[in-house]
């Protein structure tokens, strides 16, 4: 009895109105006994009803045994308390009558079975209802296990599941929570079901009922949310609520959480209902996850297998262009065909500064660039001093995805402010949020420049494959340039950078014939530095090859385009000029022969002045042939040599 007291507060409260009934009674047995009979016998009844509506048939009963009693006990205490308690019983039995006391216990059977009907009644209905939210939970697991074998999306899932829960069993505040790990919050799902029109923003970890819960991966049920001095108010409305975590092995990826308007309003068959749910999400979840990175990766194997396919055609391609110009242009036609932009920077030999070699952005773009920054793209610098750390080559020599590109150019081209930039460069895709690929091109530790990419179909799991092309780049950029290196000596004197010997004769004998042909005037020069020997021994023969280094290129800036020189050999260069009679060839020796002589060539040796002998031949084509007419130039120069040197002879038969 003592149990069932104080077992829980609607029992408590039962007992409590039964006594209050008795002592009610008692109260008003000993104000009244005397002259109001009718109004105890009366009042008798109460807690016999009392007893009964609560405890039924069996409280009915007892209370008119325990009535009985008491009102023997007070009868003793009003009238009889003098006498002997044998004595006292039996006058007390001789005044309760008969017929009150089969009153009271036809009223107590009446009550008793009203009550014990009632909550039979009452049972039954519990009962039902549990077997219908049993049913409604066994239909909840069936539609959700369903819903898990037929739904291919982590996002149409849980939208499914939030639907079923919420229609079936949690109808007012009820969602999911998904983590983000790399933002360390807790993100509603778009499906949160809120009834309450109240804008719920993201949750930090840790903080609140479900940050709680995500962080420790334990299930948290709050009978009043009120007294948990964690809980955030999202709904002014709740009361209590359970949050129970997701979890894929140890890792929480989200939780589900119920909300309710009722205190307690959650039991541990909700709690352990919503624990087989959360097991039966987080295994959908993993198996979608797993699917969905399998899926990705086979989708970026075949693209990239498609990228590495394409890229090899394209990189055997450039690998036969002539030169480097021609590389990069074939390579950025090929890429404009995949939607990517191209941007191509290489050194300037010996020195720290980096030249745009190669753009695929529209020339109409490149020009309004040029009249922004006031010179051309030709002549456009960019110093590696000045450039932003992560595009150092010390600390960052590998490729990567810039992670602000618009800073990245503001970087590169100095003195542009990024809105400039970013309007100035959205017709060429370039963006913000773009993907902007800083590929050093690097050959044998060789650091030949920088090739930026970029383009809508450009991703981050491209790098591996766009790193192995821009290293396909740089070999045949530089094989490029070794062959039209090769190439250049092949026709070039090394030391003066003029037509060789071989090359001269090839180009001469051309245009000498050209001249036969159409009858057009032409002449030869041939010229001679003086006492070149001398500089030699007392410069040295570094200073000399400065000495050749430095007429020759006097020689071809006071040239027309279309005169050919070559170095003859030794101290010796050999001119030929077209359309140029005899006297008109003078002319020009006699502007190269003063130009050399007022020449100052700086050596570490100090400052060197030189004279040249010049002799011309000419005017003739018909009668000689090309050989001859640079013999009889050569015979002048001999002539001037003789004539005291630093001047001009013109051969004469």
């Amino acid at each position: 009895m003592l149990k069932s007291f104080f077992r829980s507060e609607p029992q408590r409260l039962k007992w409590a109105l039964t006594l209050c009934a008795f002592l009610g009674y008692a109260l008003i047995f000993l104000l009244f006994y005397k002259d109001a009979s009718l109004a105890v016998r009366t009042s008798s009844v109460l807690p016999v009803i009392v007893a009964g509506w609560y405890f039924g048939l069996r409280g009915g009963m007892l209370s008119i045994v325990f009535d009985t009693l008491l009102s023997a006990f007070l009868l003793y205490v009003t009238e009889y308390s003098g006498g002997s308690i044998l004595f006292f019983y039996e006058e007390a039995m001789l005044t309760i009558d008969i017929v009150s006391v089969l009153t009271l216990i036809l009223i107590a059977i009446a009550i008793g079975w009203l009550s014990d009907r009632t909550r039979q009644q009452k049972a039954e209905i519990e009962e039902a209802k549990a077997e219908q939210r049993h049913l409604d939970e066994l239909a909840t697991l069936h539609a959700i296990a369903m819903a898990i074998t037929t739904t291919t999306d982590e996002h149409h899932l849980i939208e499914k599941i939030t639907q079923i829960i919420g229609e079936n069993l949690y109808p007012s505040n009820f969602g999911v929570l998904m983590v983000d790990e790399e933002e360390g919050i807790l993100r509603l799902h778009s499906t949160y079901h809120i009834i309450e029109d109240k804008a719920i923003t993201d949750i930090p970890m840790g903080e609140g009922i479900t940050g709680q819960v995500a962080r420790s991966g334990q299930t948290l049920r709050v009978p009043d949310v009120s007294l948990n001095p964690h809980y955030i108010m999202a709904a002014p409305s709740t009361r209590s609520e359970l949050c129970v975590p997701i979890k894929i092995g140890t890792r929480v990826v989200g939780v589900i959480n119920a909300e309710s308007s009722k205190l307690d309003a959650f039991s541990q068959a909700d709690e352990d209902l919503l624990t087989t749910i959360s097991g039966q999400l987080s295994t959908a979840i993993d198996r979608l996850r797993v699917a969905t990175e399998q899926r990705q990766w086979a989708e970026q194997l075949e693209r990239s297998n498609t990228l590495i396919r394409i890229l090899a055609q394209v990189a055997a391609r450039i690998e036969t262009a002539s030169g480097p110009d021609g590389v990069m242009h074939l390579m950025g036609d090929e890429l404009k065909k995949l939607g990517l932009n191209a941007l191509v920077a290489l050194f300037i030999p010996g020195t720290q500064e980096l030249l745009i070699r190669y753009t695929s952005i529209e020339s109409q773009i490149i020009e309004r660039f040029e009249r922004l920054a006031g010179h051309t793209m030709d002549d456009f610098r960019i110093f590696v001093e000045k450039l932003p750390a992560y595009l150092n080559l010390s600390q960052h020599p590998h490729p990567v995805f810039l992670p602000a590109p618009l800073e990245a150019i503001a970087a590169i081209m100095e003195g542009f402010p990024e809105a400039a930039i970013e309007r100035l460069l959205e017709p060429a895709g370039v963006g913000e949020k773009m993907l902007l690929g800083h590929f050093p091109l690097i050959v044998q530790e060789k650091v030949l420049g920088f090739m930026w990419l970029w383009g809508g179909d450009l991703r981050e799991t491209d790098m591996p494959t766009m790193s192995i092309f821009a290293n396909q780049v740089a070999v045949a950029l530089e094989n490029a340039r070794l062959f039209a290196e090769v190439q250049r000596l092949a026709v070039t004197d090394e030391l003066t950078g003029l037509h060789n010997r071989r090359h001269f004769f090839n180009l001469a004998f051309a245009e000498f014939y050209r001249a036969r042909r159409y009858a057009r005037a032409l002449s030869v020069l041939m010229l001679d530095i003086d006492h070149f020997k001398r500089v030699n021994d007392k410069y040295g023969h570094a200073a000399g090859d400065i000495v050749l280094q430095s007429l020759g290129k006097l020689c071809t800036h006071l040239l027309r385009d279309l005169d050919i020189i070559g170095r003859y050999g030794g101290e010796e260069f050999v001119i030929l000029l077209p359309e140029t009679d005899l006297a008109a060839a003078k002319q020009v020796a006699q502007r190269i022969r003063s130009a050399i002589s007022e020449l100052s060539i700086p050596t570490t040796r100090g400052e060197i002045y030189v004279t040249a002998s010049i002799g011309a031949a000419g005017d003739n084509v018909d009668e000689l042939n090309l050989l001859e007419l640079i013999e009889h130039a050569d015979e002048a120069m001999y002539a001037a040599k003789r004539a005291g040197r630093n001047c001009v002879m013109v051969y004469e038969n």
